[in-house]
């Protein structure tokens, strides 16, 4: 479920806290609140419970993705993924502004023009998948006419087949009777002349 690679390595960060931006652009990542009771110990020799602070400590992390996968052409491989970025408050850092002071409103409005950029970008991730969108429709429209038309160019040069076979038959057919009907007249000829 991991690759195995540090994401960053120097990242100090405190039980209970969210970093932002480390993993990807608008990706938040929360450490459990729990993780430091992950590397606690019991020590006998004093009686208490000692902890593992100092070590570093390497948390496996995995992202689910939230993409979804279109298969947009006729052959395997031709595939699309439609991604959208975390939207809500939480994700765009913009659910607990406060603007009671000059410094905490200036803190204020520079996230809200984070938030305002990336929501931007969101809309333009969006707008060009579906322009991507759009053309691939054009185009599979296309394929598609090009492909009834040739399915008919087809039946027609096999019907056009079919019916050279049956009139080359009953051509032979008619042939055939008539060389018949020129023998029974030959039999009937000789008959006369013999009585």
């Amino acid at each position: 479920a991991h690759s195995g690679k540090l994401i960053e390595s120097g990242i100090k960060a405190a039980a209970g806290v969210r970093l932002h931006n480390i993993i990807s652009d608008g990706i938040a990542l929360d450490i459990d609140s729990d993780i430091g009771l992950l590397h606690s110990f019991y020590n006998e020799m004093t009686g208490t419970f000692d902890s593992d602070i100092e070590k570093q400590i390497s948390q496996y992390v995995h992202l689910a993705d939230n993409a979804a996968a279109l298969h947009i052409g006729a052959n395997e491989g031709e595939n699309m993924l439609l991604t959208l970025g975390a939207l809500t408050a939480d994700a765009l850092d913009i659910n607990d502004l406060d603007v009671r002071t000059r410094e905490e409103a200036s803190r204020s409005i520079t996230r809200l023009d984070n938030a305002i950029r990336h929501v931007s970008a969101q809309r333009a991730i969006v707008g060009a998948q579906i322009s991507r969108l759009g053309s691939t429709i054009s185009n599979l429209g296309t394929a598609s006419l090009n492909l009834t038309n040739s399915r008919s160019r087809i039946a027609d040069a096999d019907i056009a087949k079919e019916m050279m076979e049956f009139t080359k038959l009953n051509i032979i057919s008619k042939a055939a009777n008539s060389m018949l009907a020129q023998a029974n007249q030959i039999n009937t000829g000789v008959l006369t002349l013999l009585g």
